[in-house]
């Protein structure tokens, strides 16, 4: 859903087809969109991952975290062992 008259001629359309149309990259039109409409476009997010047992995989990765931030734990670690001060 877009909400301003200038972007109105994209509703109902997908990315990929804007940016074919535009013979554009395709992150181009999507924050051309965004932008206009003040980063309040409505866009549908499709799940198309809806197997358990791979998602219990993704979830139970090490490389996968949703764990606060080191700071947020009382550490000091950074990205890649980066000392930060503290906050």
């Amino acid at each position: 859903m877009t909400l301003h008259e200038r972007t109105k001629p994209f509703s109902g359309k997908n990315i990929a087809q804007i940016a074919r149309e535009q013979a554009r990259a395709l992150w181009i039109p999507f924050l051309d969109i965004a932008l206009d409409d003040e980063l309040r476009t409505s866009l549908p997010v499709i799940d198309r991952n809806n197997d358990p047992e791979a998602q219990r995989q993704i979830l139970g990765s090490p490389y996968t975290s949703s764990a606060p931030p080191m700071a947020a734990r009382g550490g000091q670690g950074g990205p890649h062992g980066l000392q930060h001060p503290p906050c």
